[in-house]
């Protein structure tokens, strides 16, 4: 069981310019400058995350029943343990902060041509730079230190598991034989587990207190990136409108060229070697330097769109569109530098890298829809939409060595499966230990075996997980409709619509959605009920251990909203906001449905407030 103790401070701000000035009756002249800056670092002694582990060693078997919705677990002997059995495991402390800032400038200009119709035309300048910084403290002595009873049973206050939960759970009514569903918890002192595990148990890694249960600040001696992305853009519009047979319409014809540069430098903590540190554990050791390096990437496209409006009868309109647009990278998928993992297992490690080569989705859009406005502030529309893409931004497993060498592999532990007749971690450990001490890779006391070229050992594969553009393309198509209909003069109106969409391949995201909400808005109040719904969908291509997907099934919530406008004080509204008070909860699956990956319950969330604008 762990706890963790810390905190982070968000800081946001943006300051804007915009003129406008009217040159001519013709021609009208918009000029805007923004700037806007996010920082998130840590709020805590602690650290901006950290993971304080502890463990009881007395389990005698393990079970799960996957029959309902939230798995249920049974631990033999979980119920029974006490702080008389825990014993302080591995943890890690990390630091964490991360800036971005984004500088954007637009001209835009509008030419009236009298009877012709008129241009728009602009050019736009962004560039958006992004700073992330991470170094960690971590302790791998996951198999315990100091011993069970350590530790005050004060400290460790026991609670109950299942009366957290709304979900419904297994109960391993249809099993054979007698399970012990685990149903204790502890919510254990994290400050006082803490100081006693500093005064009283060493560690081979330190942060800024001296020992290795606190974070570091010396962000010099791991991840450092910095991600810079330039754009420009220019484009030209022609509009028109104009009747055909007595139907009016308008028409839009336009260019935009897009030009993008992406630079990403980092610095990424570096590895020379691996400890065998526990059965199923390899641990990387740190050089305590940083490794540099420094990729660029860049694209450009020339990006047309029409648009055509027409009013057939009065108060329904058709329109028809085509359009190409580039979707961009988030820019945590185009920072550089390979991060590896500090633990690895005797089969492989793992990693992540960010690929600041990649390029945009790019789409052609064809969308076509019919309106009929057939009351005050009532309408029905419905719409089809294709979109041909390419360049989808996917996941995909890159392998590679970084040169260090596996000590679960070479002529110690050849030697070790030939004597025992097994694989089995522990046995091989053992043998090891007790047959080659002399040998300069083997350390008895720490039970650390170090991975050398001395012995033969092979280099340790990483399965390292990038971003990359699928080299499918696919086809997304679907229908849109929509209703609003409000009663007379009461105030009292529905909004309903829902989307149905289909893709020719598997495309992370994609979902039917509805949403029907109840409204009211007159006297200056304003109150909405809304249902919204969305159908199962795949949500990630990775679980983080490989190419295994992670579904999130089909989910409603309702929510609603009431506010007033304030009439003995222009521009105030004081407003009450609740989100899932019904209290729904969502759950992620793997292939199956009994492959349950996360359930989460937030409940219901409430606000009240005012806002005041002038």
């Amino acid at each position: 069981m762990a706890a963790g103790d810390y905190g982070v401070r968000n800081e946001s701000g943006s300051l804007g310019f915009n003129i406008e000035w009217q040159a001519t009756d013709d021609l009208k002249l918009t000029f805007d400058a923004h700037n806007s800056v996010a920082e998130n670092k840590p709020n805590n002694i602690y650290g901006s995350s950290n993971n304080l582990s502890t463990a009881a060693f007395i389990r005698t078997s393990a079970a799960t029943d996957f029959s309902g919705d939230l798995p249920v677990l049974a631990v033999g002997g979980g119920n029974a343990v006490t702080a008389a059995d825990m014993m302080v495991t591995g943890s890690v402390f990390t630091n964490s902060r991360n800036k971005s800032e984004i500088d954007q400038y637009q001209f835009d200009g509008e030419y009236y041509l009298e009877d012709a119709g008129s241009i728009d035309f602009g050019i736009a300048i962004t560039n958006v730079n992004n700073h992330s910084q991470t170094v960690n403290v971590q302790r791998n002595d996951w198999g315990g230190v100091g011993s069970a009873g350590d530790l005050d049973d004060a400290w460790f206050p026991a609670d109950t598991i299942h009366d957290k939960f709304d979900a419904n759970g297994g109960d391993f009514s249809l099993a054979d034989g007698d399970f012990d569903i685990l149903n204790t918890i502890f919510m254990w002192d994290f400050d006082s587990v803490r100081d006693y595990a500093a005064a009283n148990y060493s560690s081979s890694v330190s942060g800024d207190c001296g020992n290795g249960f606190c974070p570091s600040t010396n962000y010099a001696s791991e991840t450092d990136r910095y991600t810079e992305e330039e754009s420009q853009a220019v484009y030209v519009q022609y509009n028109y409108d104009n009747e055909i047979a007595g139907m009016p319409y308008d028409v839009h014809f336009g260019l935009r060229y897009e030009q993008t540069d992406v630079t990403s430098t980092a610095a990424v903590a570096g590895y020379d070697g691996a400890n065998w540190i526990a059965e199923t554990e390899i641990a990387l050791s740190a050089t305590g330097e940083q490794v540099f390096e420094t990729k660029k990437g860049d694209y450009d496209y020339l990006l047309p769109s029409f648009n055509f409006n027409i009013e057939v009868v009065e108060d329904v309109i058709l329109r028809a569109a085509y359009s190409e647009t580039i979707g961009r990278p988030d820019y945590t998928a185009i920072q550089g530098g390979t991060v590896l993992a500090t633990l690895a297992n005797r089969t492989n490690g793992g990693g992540s890298a960010g690929n600041p080569t990649l390029l945009p989705l790019e789409s052609e859009n064809i969308d076509f829809s019919a309106e009929w406005y057939y009351a005050p502030s009532s309408y029905v529309s419905a719409g089809y939409f294709r979109k041909d893409t390419k360049n989808f931004i996917s996941s995909e497993i890159v392998q590679t060595t970084n040169g260090i060498y596996n000590p679960a592999s070479g002529d110690l532990y050849k030697a070790a499966v030939a004597a025992t007749g097994t694989t089995e971690a522990g046995a091989v450990r053992d043998y090891i230990f007790a047959n080659f001490a002399d040998n300069a890779a083997v350390d008895v006391d720490n039970q650390i075996i170090s991975g050398s070229a001395d012995n033969n050992d092979e280099l340790l594969n990483f399965n390292i997980s990038t971003p990359s553009n699928s080299s499918d393309n696919a086809v997304i198509d679907g229908w849109e409709f929509a209703v609003q209909h409000f009663f007379g003069e009461t105030g009292v109106g529905v909004i309903a619509n829902y989307t149905l969409v289909d893709s020719d391949i598997a495309l992370v995201g994609i979902s039917d959605t509805a949403n029907a909400v109840l409204v009211y808005e007159n006297y200056g109040f304003q109150a909405r009920v809304a249902y919204n719904w969305r159908d199962e969908f795949l949500s990630a291509t990775s679980q983080g251990t490989g190419l295994f997907p992670q579904y999130t099934e089909a989910y409603s919530q309702i929510d609603l909203s009431v506010s007033y406008d304030i009439e003995q004080v222009e521009g105030l509204t004081v407003f009450f906001e609740g989100l899932n008070i019904t209290e729904e909860y969502t759950r992620v699956r793997g292939y199956t449905d009994d492959q349950v990956l996360n359930l989460t319950e937030t409940g219901a969330r409430y606000s009240i407030g005012a806002r005041y604008t002038f």
